[in-house]
């Protein structure tokens, strides 16, 4: 680990068993969606995963959900920065693995992307949404997140990642950054 300023960086394939549960805030700089996302919730995040086993993140996608290799975001065009709620026991972390397991054994139409949850943030109703699929922080707020009475009671039902960002940082008493990623 390097440290510049205040920030720590990190190798993500150094994370073992022992760190994880973890939730992954990416920063797309080179992809207009990006950029979009960013620019519309006033933030520095268009993304969030789970990474629940070494190397794997589950990442809520245009394409559906996924568990996808942590290399497919080790590239130059992404920031990574790595959270998670402090003190989690055993007990908390097998939730929260139990819920990563589930969701991705749901049938393919249950693990659909929620356009219209993202018409909902775009218009600023985030209640308009799809009840029966998720977007990316939807599905890191009901997989990790609510699932930890102490930080559910931070988190509303439908954040956008830079929101989690926000929350993240303004409850360190709850949430620790482990470090940031970046390709140089």
């Amino acid at each position: 680990m390097a440290t510049v300023s205040d920030k720590v960086f990190l190798d993500p394939r150094t994370l073992t068993e022992v760190d994880l549960p973890i939730m992954v805030l990416a920063d797309d700089l080179r992809s207009f969606v990006g950029w979009g996302i960013k620019n519309h919730t006033s933030g520095n995040y268009n993304h969030v995963m789970i990474s629940h086993k070494p190397w794997l993140m589950i990442s809520q996608g245009f394409g559906g959900l996924n568990e996808i290799k942590m290399e497919a975001y080790l590239t130059p065009n992404q920031m990574l920065k790595f959270w998670r709620i402090k003190d989690l026991t055993q007990g908390e972390k097998n939730t929260i693995y139990r819920n990563c397991v589930k969701r991705l054994s749901l049938p393919w139409y249950r693990k659909q992307y929620d356009y219209l949850g993202i018409l909902g943030q775009f218009l600023h109703l985030r209640f308009i949404q799809n009840p029966w699929t998720t977007y990316c922080s939807e599905q890191v707020r009901l997989d990790y997140i609510s699932e930890i009475p102490r930080a559910a009671k931070l988190v509303p039902k439908e954040p956008s990642p830079s929101d989690l960002d926000r929350i993240f940082k303004a409850h360190p008493e709850v949430f620790e950054c482990l470090g940031y990623y970046f390709a140089d």
